[in-house]
């Protein structure tokens, strides 16, 4: 008989713990997933900075990377002709 109340409540508690274990991963989960947290985000500002910097590279690169292609391409050319 005792072990049977013993049993009783390791079962109980387990579920209890269970559950438990269960509501805090929830937690984890919903403050992972949420808004709530830091959400300042990026401007519309920053974004549009971001893209005429990078365009701006690309402007002034643009010469030594098709200088590169060209010279590479011409390299697998010549390797194919010559097999």
């Amino acid at each position: 008989m005792k072990n049977f109340w013993i049993n009783k409540i390791i079962k109980k508690s387990d579920g209890i713990i269970i559950k438990i274990q269960v509501k805090i991963w929830e937690k984890k989960m919903n403050d992972r997933f949420s808004l709530r947290g830091n959400n300042a985000g990026m401007g519309v500002i920053e974004v549009i900075l971001i893209i005429l910097v990078l365009v701006g590279l690309a402007f002034t690169f643009k010469g030594k990377v098709s200088s590169i292609l060209n010279t590479v391409f011409s390299k697998i050319n010549s390797k194919v002709n010559s097999f």
